[in-house]
């Protein structure tokens, strides 16, 4: 079994309409670092696409990220309320996180990368922002980002309601690829899993494409490769 690493940064979002509550950072709350989010930090451009392909290439309006962000929140929304805990892996700058944290019902996020410093320099965004401390929740919400694989299966996925992973599995080796179905469906065996991944199909709409839309990405399945897989 491989572990998912915690790193301190677990932010409880709390009642607030009881003012005697407030938000805490494990033990502590540092105020200077929560009070100054606001929501232009959540001001992001798609991670699954260079610049210089997106000026060169189709427009898409909203943009693609966004669009796949509000499918996938949607899905989401269809449990009603009935999915508590939820893990993100390949979080990234936790771009998503503002969406899935407004879901009814949720009560615990995970959010999960390999990359250790992308969380470091994202891990802020984990914290309630200033508007969220004047409005009452029905329930507490836990926000916890950890260094780990989508391929390990640690005690900290046990329970989970939904997994989810946005443009991931395109950027896996074969190797790592072959133990994701493993771990999500043997080992977590969530209610509900989601797996987003850029379509094939679609590429030979792009003029003078060729290639794959990011550098990082392993491959580029059609809709019936990614049905096989």
């Amino acid at each position: 079994m491989a572990d998912i690493t915690h790193n301190g940064n677990k932010f409880v979002y709390q009642n607030y309409g009881n003012k005697k509550q407030k938000a805490i950072n494990d033990d502590t709350i540092n105020t200077d670092i929560q009070f100054k989010i606001s929501e232009r930090d959540y001001k992001i451009i798609d991670p699954s696409a260079p610049q210089d392909f997106e000026e060169k290439s189709i427009k898409f309006f909203p943009p693609a990220y966004l669009q796949r962000y509000i499918a996938v929140a949607d899905v989401i929304d269809k449990y009603h309320g009935k999915l508590r805990k939820i893990v993100d892996f390949g979080c990234a700058e936790l771009d998503f996180l503002v969406y899935l944290k407004n879901r009814a019902g949720v009560e615990e996020i995970l959010c999960v990368d390999i990359d250790r410093s992308l969380l470091e320099a994202s891990k802020s965004k984990g914290a309630p922002l200033v508007s969220e401390y004047l409005h009452t929740r029905t329930t507490p919400l836990v926000v916890e980002i950890c260094e780990g694989s989508v391929i390990h299966n640690d005690k900290k996925l046990e329970n989970t309601d939904a997994v989810i992973c946005i443009e991931l599995i395109e950027h896996l080796h074969s190797d790592i690829l072959l133990d994701v179905p493993y771990n999500i469906f043997g080992y977590i065996k969530p209610k509900l899993a989601i797996i987003t991944t850029p379509n094939a199909d679609f590429n030979v709409l792009f003029p003078n494409f060729s290639g794959f839309r990011h550098p990082d990405h392993k491959f580029e399945w059609t809709r019936e490769q990614f049905q096989n897989w």
